[in-house]
């Protein structure tokens, strides 16, 4: 059960990206197709990332009050996303490159931590809705 909820709450991370993107193209090209793409090596990223990092960081920081395990988490999927950017970078990959906004090295926005922050609360909330009710 603990691998299909984590197939479940990583499928919508991937979902949440497409939007993400296809919201900030909108903004920035006005075109109302919404288009919006992600790499194919974004699929493990989100998986091992978005999902068994946040269950390790949700494991370590769960006696927090809420909003500091969420700071954590968010802040731990930063230094996780910095990690996999340098190593695929080393392969000549590089899925994602920030140029504008505070990033660091093009590998991290640090302008999006409150984004992250977001996202840390709803996978909190996700994972535990699914631990009591669903899987």
């Amino acid at each position: 059960m603990f691998w299909l909820r984590l197939l479940l709450v990583t499928s919508l991370a991937v979902t949440v990206e497409i939007t993400f993107n296809g919201l900030r193209n909108f903004k920035r090209d006005r075109d109302r197709s919404l288009p919006a793409h992600i790499s194919l090596w974004m699929l493990p990223v989100y998986f091992f990332g978005l999902g068994l990092a946040m269950v390790w960081l949700l494991q370590f920081c769960g006696g927090l009050p809420a909003i500091a395990r969420w700071a954590v988490m968010a802040g731990g999927l930063m230094v996780f996303e910095y990690t996999v950017a340098t190593a695929l970078s080393w392969f000549g990959l590089k899925p994602w490159v920030y140029e504008y906004g505070w990033h660091i090295r093009g590998r991290v926005r640090l302008d999006y931590f409150p984004f992250w922050l977001v996202y840390a609360a709803g996978f909190d909330s996700a994972w535990g809705f699914l631990a009591r009710h669903v899987i």
